[in-house]
């Protein structure tokens, strides 16, 4: 194991120096939704994700209460982690302002 640490350590990738995160040195909420609409406009890959069907999601229950309708990709996600680990589902559930399925 200290071995294979050691190569990687070795790798370009890996030679990079990084800055410790301040407050200007990340987009601000405004550029980054910017930045995300722009990527929903040009990338069908995107459009269709389940990420995006999560942020959907997550802003009609935020603005229409818990039973507003979900998408069927969101709840076939949950009940995916629903089977494979209840408490993780729960956690998730909770976190992301979506009612379990």
């Amino acid at each position: 194991m200290v071995g294979y640490c050691n190569y990687v350590s070795t790798l370009p990738a890996c030679q990079t120096t990084f800055n410790y995160v301040v407050e200007d040195s990340v987009p601000g909420l405004d550029s980054f939704l910017r930045n995300v609409a722009d990527a929903f406009k040009k990338e069908p890959m995107f459009q269709d994700s389940l990420l995006v069907s999560l942020m959907k999601a997550a802003v009609t229950t935020l603005l229409h209460g818990s039973n507003a309708a979900t998408e069927e990709k969101v709840i076939n996600f949950y009940r995916f982690l629903q089977t494979y680990s209840p408490n993780t589902a729960r956690i998730v559930s909770r976190n992301t302002f979506i009612p379990s399925a």
